[in-house]
């Protein structure tokens, strides 16, 4: 024992695939900046509010769109990231006594830490809709696009003809959108894809990067991805999505991914301040102004909030942030958009560079798993069928 104090990391997520990607790179950081300190012990990362199973972040496309093989998608926590300990969720956070309060199996205990990192929503909950939980398919983790991709797999196999509404015109709704009309399509499956925003499409990616934007939107018009922008949902029932002006339109799979609004403050967060949309203000490093101990994901790009958090834990200076990670987005199959050295590139090759940046996250053989799947020949299509009054919604 060399006498030196723990350093205790904690990383708040929300049981979404956010928290997978903060710690792959948490963890990726402090490897290289901190490997010897980790393995002993003298670094410990836990992981509160992460699911058992680690889905990779960044095929949400692929997976629901039938490239990557049911079960593929996830690995367990352990093999996932074996330095990582993972908590259930968080009751309450004490960041003047730094501490946060776990439950789990209806037993409370307090865990400290040194360094808290609150990924994305940790530090808030977002209002569910009415019938959100009942009526609709959700696509934050594992498990959620488990069970949508099996809903999808039943009704192609089957030749079900198929209306799909997607809620959210975010990174992860379009993927959603694009992933299920292209499968769709292939399977030869009549149906239609609708893709609903609250605002415009990929807000706020739409004003950094309009170029990206714009040929977003040309793909899903040729996906035949039907988007209906300015429509805030207000709430679901079996089988149609309702507006506050009454039911908008109606879809045997309804899919929210969406993140929310309206957001209710974790239990003894109150004291960071936040803007008017609940998110919490930070720093230009992803620090909260009156905690320096605490760090939100949302500022910086992952590696970079991961190589921050390294330094501070060596006692080094920060670095002044970088520019943001190039953006990426998945179209369909073998299909994305993708920045490489401030050009975009589409189609084949933007999705085989999109692809190579994610695998370098994942363990090798799991990246050699999920390669071996996005490589192999699709399966035949089935003979078409037809949807009798496809082109009917609610108004």
């Amino acid at each position: 024992m060399t006498g030196r104090p723990v350093t205790r990391i904690v990383i708040l997520a929300s049981g979404g695939l956010d928290g997978t990607d903060v710690v792959t790179h948490v963890t990726r950081a402090l490897r290289r900046h901190a490997g010897r300190r980790l393995r002993s012990g003298q670094v410990q990362v836990t992981l509160v509010g992460g699911p058992s199973e680690q889905a990779a972040a960044g095929f949400t496309g692929e997976f629901l769109g039938g490239l990557i093989r049911p079960g593929h998608l996830s690995l367990p926590a352990r093999t996932f990231l074996p330095e990582v300990r993972v908590r259930a969720g968080a009751a309450q956070v004490d960041l003047d006594m730094q501490r946060v309060l776990v439950e789990e199996g209806g037993v409370q205990d307090w865990l400290p830490f040194d360094q808290l990192i609150l990924t994305r929503h940790a530090a808030s909950t977002p209002d569910r809709l009415p019938g959100q939980a009942e009526h609709t398919y959700q696509a934050r983790n594992g498990r959620d696009l488990q069970r949508l991709r099996t809903a999808l797999d039943d009704r192609c196999r089957e030749g079900q003809p198929t209306r799909v509404a997607v809620v959210g015109g975010g990174r992860r709704g379009v993927e959603v959108a694009a992933a299920i009309r292209d499968r769709l399509t292939r399977a030869r499956v009549a149906g239609e894809v609708h893709l609903l925003c609250s605002g415009p499409l990929l807000a706020p990616l739409n004003t950094t990067h309009p170029d990206l934007t714009v040929h977003v939107r040309g793909t899903l018009t040729r996906l035949d991805v039907r988007l209906h922008e300015g429509q805030r949902v207000s709430a679901f029932r079996a089988g149609e999505v309702c507006t506050v002006l009454g039911p908008l339109l109606r879809a045997d799979l309804i899919v929210y991914a969406a993140s929310g609004r309206r957001r209710v403050p974790l239990p003894g967060s109150e004291a960071l301040r936040r803007d008017r949309q609940g998110r919490v203000l930070t720093d230009r490093h992803g620090r909260t102004p009156d905690y320096p101990n605490v760090w939100v994901a949302d500022t910086l790009d992952p590696p970079q909030l991961g190589d921050q958090v390294a330094r501070t834990v060596l006692g080094r200076s920060l670095r002044p942030p970088g520019p943001p990670e190039p953006a990426a987005l998945g179209l369909g199959r073998r299909n994305s958009v993708t920045q490489v050295m401030g050009l975009t590139v589409t189609g084949a090759i933007g999705w085989a560079v999109r692809v190579a940046r994610l695998l370098r996250n994942l363990p090798r053989p799991h990246g050699t798993q999920l390669i071996l799947d996005l490589l192999r020949p699709p399966a035949p299509a089935p003979p078409p069928q037809r949807l009798a009054g496809a082109s009917d919604a609610a108004d």
